[in-house]
C-alpha cells in the first residue's frame, strides 16, 4: 500500500526502535539485531540501583559500539535528585557527556532546568514518569527545552493524537513492549511505604509481583488470593502502524534488568528503511517490518517534489 506524504511526514511514518541495556552483551545485542538507539544506566542517579549500572568506562565502551554500529545513546539520568545532590549530579553528567551519550532521560525538572544551563548542547528526554499525559503538559516540556517526551503509558492512541496536535515540533516515545507497573506512569510509593525503598529514586522492591490475599476486615474471610496487582506485559507489536499515524517518533522496548538474549529478540522484529533525497535530504521511501526474519507490514512512500506538501497519511495493514 503507498502513502502519500510529505518528507516531515514520512520522517513519523519510520519510528525509531529504542532497546534497552544493562550491560555491554546487551548493548552489542540490541546493535547488531537492529536498535536504533539503546538507553542505558550509569552507577549514579539512574533508576535501577542493582543489575543495570554501567561503570563510567563501560559507558564509554558501550556509546562507541552503538556509533559504530549507527545507534544512539541515551543515559537514564531519571531518578528525582535531592538539592544537596544537585551539584555532584550535575558534575557526574558532565562526565558522561565526555563519555559520549547523545541525550538523557530525565525525570526532575529542576534538573532539566539546571542542564539546560549547564549543558545547552545537550540532548534532553522528558521521563515517562514525569507522567505527561495531554498537551498541556507537552506544552510545558517544550518551554522548559526538552526535545522529547516519554509519554505516560496510560495514554490512548486518542490521547496521542491530541498531543501530536498541541506540540507538532516535539518528538513523542511511548512504550511498547515489557513489563508495566500497576502505578501511573511508575510513580510508585508502594515500595516505599512497604520497604522504605523508593521507586522514584531507583531502588523499586517490585511489590507489585508479590503474591497477596484480600481479606475481609470485619469477618476475615479470605477474598481473593494470587497476583493481584501484578499487570500483564504490554504488548504493542499489533498496533505499531497505529502509533506511527498518531505520531510516536520512537517505539521504546522495557527491560534494562533483562539480560542481552531479551533484548535480541525483540530488536530482531527489526526496520528495514530505503531512503530517497527530497531537497538534499534523506527521508525514509519504504520500510519493510520484519518479525521472526519474515516480511510483516510494509510502508511505502509516494515520491513528492517539495518538503512543504502535507498530504493525508494512509497507512498499510498487516500482511
Amino acid at each position: 500500500m503507498k502513502i502519500a506524504t510529505s518528507a516531515i511526514a514520512s520522517a513519523r511514518v519510520v519510528p525509531e526502535l529504542l532497546s534497552p541495556a544493562g550491560s555491554i552483551d546487551a548493548v552489542r545485542a540490541a546493535v547488531a539485531n537492529g536498535a536504533n538507539a539503546v538507553y542505558l544506566g550509569a552507577s549514579q542517579f539512574n533508576a535501577r540501583d542493582e543489575g543495570a549500572q554501567l561503570s563510567l568506562d563501560e559507558l564509554e565502551q558501550a556509546c562507541a559500539i552503538a556509533h559504530a554500529g549507527g545507534a544512539r545513546i541515551y543515559l537514564t539520568f531519571n531518578v528525582l535528585i535531592k538539592t544537596s545532590e544537585m551539584p555532584g549530579a550535575l558534575l557526574y553528567l558532565g562526565e558522561c557527556i565526555d563519555r559520549g551519550i547523545d541525550a538523557a532521560i530525565v525525570q526532575d525538572i529542576g534538573a532539566v532546568r539546571l542542564i539546560r544551563e549547564v549543558y545547552p548542547q545537550l540532548e534532553i528526554h522528558g521521563s515517562t514518569q514525569m507522567t505527561v499525559h495531554d498537551g498541556s503538559g507537552a506544552k510545558v516540556m517544550q518551554r522548559l527545552g526538552v526535545e522529547r517526551v516519554v509519554l505516560a503509558r496510560e495514554n490512548t492512541i486518542d490521547d496521542i493524537h491530541s498531543i501530536r496536535d498541541a506540540v507538532p515540533e516535539l518528538g513523542l516515545e511511548t512504550f511498547v513492549h515489557g513489563a508495566l507497573c500497576i502505578s501511573y506512569s511508575g510513580q510508585c510509593l508502594m515500595s516505599g511505604m512497604i520497604s522504605e525503598r523508593s521507586a522514584n529514586r531507583g531502588s523499586c522492591a517490585q511489590s507489585c509481583r508479590k503474591d497477596y490475599s484480600l481479606n475481609d476486615v470485619a469477618t476475615g474471610a479470605t477474598l481473593d488470593e494470587g497476583f493481584l496487582i501484578s499487570a500483564k506485559d504490554l504488548a504493542a507489536h499489533d498496533h505499531l502502524a497505529e502509533l506511527a499515524e498518531a505520531g510516536v517518533g520512537t517505539l521504546k522496548v522495557e527491560g534494562r534488568k533483562k539480560d542481552a538474549q531479551s533484548g535480541q529478540e525483540v530488536s530482531e522484529e527489526r526496520l528495514i528503511t530505503e531512503y530517497q533525497e527530497i531537497d538534499g535530504k534523506k527521508v525514509a521511501k519504504k520500510v519493510e517490518i520484519l518479525r521472526d526474519g519474515k516480511p510483516y507490514m510494509e510502508l511505502e512512500v509516494l515520491e513528492v517534489n517539495s518538503l512543504e506538501k502535507v498530504d493525508d497519511n494512509e497507512f498499510a495493514k498487516p500482511k
